[in-house]
């Protein structure tokens, strides 16, 4: 195995990539600041104030943060010991649930509802054919979420990083809230001066920097979010390529992960969340363009094609950023790996991502629905009988737990990520680490590196850092 940059004494020296990226990403940041500054200070006193938060919403979102952190708890103990049985809970209740919303939309009397319940039903077909063409594949993505929950429950850190990111995109969302609200209040009121000169953000064309605004939004939430799977990647790949090593090591893996996607691979970073929030932003200006202006054929070709290069980005950077985490390379050179990942095993990481990811919804939804039950009679208790009275308290409650819950699941699909490329980069490393994935690895029968082809230098990269 390689190690990434040595110096003279064999230690691993730190290199900083895509470091204008980083640089591009704070002046950003300064910016967005900026312009809540200079345009708030005009329209501030002329916004309506916001109404006081009662004292019994706020008792009923604290205990719904303790029912949904002891939820995510029961959740991953539970989704160790019995992953193979979520799996056929969860995509078989998709699947009624499929069935259930064709028949009802198949009895409407309008053709426009029969022709959607035939694309449901269609839709259900494609399922259940999918289901039944994977079924060998379900021991196989048990055992690898049975494992995720595993060192899940080994590193909470990881879990206490992800609801830190959260408090990080709140405090961040209220300065960003500040400058684009107050920047469209001015505008309505026609306050925006022309320069500089009055102390405000003057703009030539319309919409030029509410478009900014609305980039630099995608982009700081992406930044933040490929953060933590960064960090996850790191974690799993310390304990992948490292736990056949002598303790110590690989002491405090989440700790020296976080840092180096903070430091050496922010840059990265940065790059690759740029690329998806552009492409995110210009979708969604194409969109409110297109319902001021009449449809026509190329601007929904336009639409279409955003929309597709958004999700097939998305899905794209997180095997990227997987490797930036195991290699520290740029992330262009972090792309052209994945691309030639994905050209062996794209089939297979495509049905492992959709069995794992239909458990990891059906646990949002759960999440969210434990809330209400636990806390809806103290909401009608608090709030009134009536349903107009306790409703959106209910409605809340359901959005924190399952909030609570899209975290530990996003925490979980990275590490399921993680675990996928280091095995398609290195699998004989997890005969060693873990016997029984190895041996679910193998049943699955996933491509593989063939004998004699270079396998991943990440255990080198990660040895010669004393582990991420």
């Amino acid at each position: 195995h390689h190690r990434a940059l040595e110096a003279d004494d064999g230690s691993v020296v730190a290199q900083y990539r895509d470091f204008p990226f980083a640089v591009l990403f704070v002046l950003q940041l300064l910016g967005v600041a900026a312009v809540a500054i200079a345009n708030g200070r005009r329209v501030a006193t002329e916004l309506p104030s916001a109404g006081v938060v009662s004292a019994a919403t706020l008792r009923l979102c604290a205990g719904a943060c303790i029912t949904s952190a002891a939820f995510a708890a029961a959740w991953l103990a539970l989704l160790r010991q019995h992953a193979r049985a979520l799996i056929w809970i969860s995509t078989g209740a998709s699947a009624v649930l499929y069935l259930l919303t064709s028949a009802w939309l198949l009895t409407g009397k309008s053709a426009a509802s029969v022709m959607l319940g035939l694309g449901v039903l269609c839709s259900a077909s494609c399922h259940l054919a999918f289901l039944y063409a994977a079924r060998e594949r379900v021991a196989f993505s048990a055992t690898l979420l049975s494992t995720v929950a595993s060192l899940l429950q080994a590193h909470p850190a990881l879990i206490v990083l992800a609801l830190g990111a959260v408090g990080v995109t709140l405090l961040w969302l209220v300065v960003w809230s500040v400058a684009m609200s107050y920047t469209l209040h001015a505008r309505a009121l026609g306050a925006l001066a022309t320069g500089p000169a009055a102390g405000e953000i003057a703009y030539g064309s319309e919409g030029w920097l509410v478009f900014w605004l609305l980039l630099s939004f995608y982009w700081t939430a992406h930044v933040v979010k490929n953060v933590v799977h960064v960090t996850v990647a790191g974690t799993v790949g310390s304990w992948y390529f490292l736990a056949p090593q002598p303790h110590g090591r690989g002491a405090d893996p989440t700790r020296r992960a976080l840092v180096r996607a903070l430091t050496t691979s922010f840059g990265s970073i940065c790059l690759g969340s740029l690329v998806v929030s552009a492409i995110r932003a210009l979708r969604l200006g194409a969109s409110a363009a297109s319902r001021r202006a009449s449809p026509g054929p190329l601007r929904s070709c336009l639409l279409c094609l955003l929309g597709f290069l958004d999700v097939v980005v998305r899905f794209f950077n997180q095997y990227a950023f997987t490797h930036v985490a195991l290699y520290g390379k740029h992330f262009t050179s972090a792309s052209r790996d994945t691309w030639a990942l994905l050209s062996r095993c794209g089939i297979d990481v495509l049905a492992q991502r959709e069995l794992t990811g239909s458990v990891l919804l059906s646990g949002c939804v759960a999440g969210g629905l434990a809330n209400v039950l636990v806390l809806g009679s103290v909401a009608r208790a608090s709030f009134g009988g009536q349903v107009k009275e306790w409703l959106p308290v209910a409605w809340l409650v359901f959005l924190i737990g399952a909030g609570v819950q899209l975290l530990v699941s996003a925490v979980v699909e990275s590490a399921v990520c993680a675990l996928y490329v280091c095995y398609a980069e290195d699998p004989n490393a997890l005969s060693t680490v873990h016997p029984q994935l190895y041996a679910a690895f193998v049943h699955a029968n996933p491509t593989v590196p063939l004998p004699g082809e270079p396998l991943s230098h990440a255990h080198g990269l990660l040895a010669g850092r004393g582990g991420l």
